[in-house]
């Protein structure tokens, strides 16, 4: 056997030839042209992705180009938009606030919008439970029944009573509020949003976080201040923009000091196992001035901390993020405040203060350790040290030299009298008698106890166990239905006091007001305040529970 070109092939390489693949499949053609350079400009078009051919002599390349649309175009963004307002909130650390109405193509949710405002002036009437869920819920999404339960509902809630309901039927609630609730009072709109944020934030977690938020943007939506009725612990929900929610009066020194300490630092000086006992007082008290002082330090002319060197801090973003939104409430935020949360420079300061004053206490207590402080300045220690002087350290040490007497005193020293064996023993002999009556005193009643069958003394403690208040004119014996509520305060049963208020059918907030007015009017001070883990018993007034 030859090959092409004429020549003879052995038996192996026949054989070789025969396993060999590779000449079965087809060969390519050869490209000797490398010089020549291949075109890949791409082809713009806009607002669209398209694909187009185009050849060259030796290659085809399909050329591909996706229009991005970034954030920061200007010229994108103010064509976005219809229209723009700013305004500059009194009182708050958010400084300024631009109002941005966005361009909408499309009617978004109108059914939706129509059926807010249908259903908006319609009552209740008293019916069965109805289990309804829904991702997103809305009224053309509910049968008869859960309709009527939704109306029954939301105006028990409206009227402070809270009965069985759903996550999706408040979340109805909320969007109804967000769309049409600031049509005609914004104010009670925003109070309202509030009132479900603090009924339903442990029992629907999943919804809190957001809530915080939505209540947040109407707020800024209709140039409303921090709501009246501002629930506790709310702040610590919300992801950014915590500083909505720090009401902060022009001057008001003492309030930022708190917000500051509450917010301004993760530093806690309650950890040091120096801050117990009778001292912690000492730290609640001087820490906190010495921040006030810190606070008057930096501020100006009433402005807080305007002589603090940080740039404000910006957040842009669409308001109702995550909730049902109608066309006509497509608006997007944009926000310049001085942060608490987010700003380091302030942070390390703040907790460098808070250091800088419990070294002052340690050394007042006697402990020779210190904690190492940085950032604080030589002007600002000169007045931290100044506070402490006149405030703690002026208190009046014990004196080693005898005082000198005054004319008067003399009058109520004891008279001089020599001592007698006599004297003593009469003395002695009197105590003896003193001792023989009361010892005859104790059995005569101790028989009397015993001779009386009417009582029964198991029954008797088990009515003082069962008792928890006191029958005197004390503000226990005042509180009334509230009682349990004040019991549960004071074993941190955050679970007890939602159940007590479930009872009642009133507000854990509207509870703890009424509470305290009770307390102001029999003690004269309030009897339960807001701490990091809730709701508190003031400590000076555990004894009385």
């Amino acid at each position: 056997m030859s090959n092409d070109n004429g020549e003879k092939k052995t038996r192996a390489q026949e054989l070789d030839e025969f396993w060999d693949l590779s000449s079965l499949v087809p060969k390519k053609a050869e490209n000797t042209n490398f010089n020549k350079k291949i075109n890949v400009d791409a082809i713009e078009i806009s607002n669209s992705v398209k694909t187009e051919t185009k050849e060259s002599e030796n290659s085809t390349v399909i050329k591909r180009y996706i229009n991005p649309l970034h954030y920061e175009n200007k010229k994108i963004r103010k064509e976005s938009y219809i229209s723009e307002e700013s305004y500059y909130p009194e009182n708050s650390l958010l400084h300024k606030v631009t109002i941005r109405k966005r361009k909408c193509e499309y009617e978004l949710y109108s059914q939706f919008y129509a059926d807010a405002l249908k259903y908006r002036e319609q009552s209740g009437r008293e019916c069965e439970y109805v289990p309804y869920y829904s991702y997103v819920p809305q009224y053309d999404q509910l049968s008869d029944a859960q309709r009527n339960y939704y109306l029954w509902w939301r105006e028990n809630f409206e009227n402070n009573v809270l009965i069985k309901t759903d996550q999706s039927y408040v979340l109805l609630y909320i969007f109804e509020l967000l769309n049409i609730g600031g049509l005609k009072d914004p104010i009670r709109t925003q109070m309202r949003l509030c009132d479900v944020w603090s009924a339903y934030h442990v029992d629907f977690s999943a919804i809190s976080a957001k809530l915080a938020m939505w209540i947040c943007d109407f707020s800024l939506l209709y140039k409303l201040p921090t709501p009246s009725n501002t629930p506790h612990g709310i702040g610590k929900h919300v992801v950014s923009l915590k500083e909505f929610y720090l009401n902060m009066p022009k001057g008001d020194f003492e309030v930022c000091a708190r917000s500051l300490i509450k917010y301004g630092t993760e530093y806690d000086y309650r950890t040091s196992k120096f801050a117990k006992g009778e001292n912690l007082k000492l730290f609640d008290r001087y820490v906190f001035g010495a921040v006030e002082v810190a606070v008057r330090f930096y501020s100006k002319n009433g402005v807080m901390l305007s002589e603090l060197a940080s740039e404000d801090s910006k957040l842009i973003r669409n308001a109702f993020e995550g909730a049902l939104c109608t066309s006509s409430m497509r608006y997007e935020l944009e926000v310049k405040y001085c942060s608490f949360s987010r700003s380091n420079e302030l942070r390390y300061l703040m907790a460098d203060i808070v250091k800088y004053a419990e070294n002052k206490i340690r050394a007042y207590i006697g402990v020779k350790s210190k904690l190492t402080v940085y950032s604080v300045s030589l002007e600002l220690q000169k007045a931290i040290d100044a506070y402490f002087e006149s405030e703690l350290f002026c208190i009046p040490k014990k004196l080693s030299k005898k005082e000198e007497k005054h004319e008067y005193d003399v009058l109520y020293d004891l008279p001089r009298k020599e001592f007698s064996i006599n004297d003593a023993k009469n003395i002695e002999s009197l105590s003896w008698s003193v001792t023989e009556d009361l010892i005859s005193a104790f059995e005569m009643d101790e028989v009397r106890s015993t001779e009386n069958t009417d009582r029964d003394p198991m029954s008797m403690q088990n009515k003082a166990e069962n008792t928890p208040y006191d029958s005197g004119d004390g503000i226990l014996s005042k509180l009334g239905e509230y009682g349990a509520f004040v019991q549960a305060v004071k074993n941190k049963d955050p679970n007890a006091c939602r159940s007590i208020a479930t009872k009642l059918n009133k507000l854990e907030d509207a509870i703890v007001d009424a509470i305290n007015e009770i307390a102001v009017e029999v003690i004269g001070d309030i009897l339960i305040e807001d701490g990091d883990g809730g709701y508190e018993i003031l400590e000076c007034y555990l004894e009385l529970i």
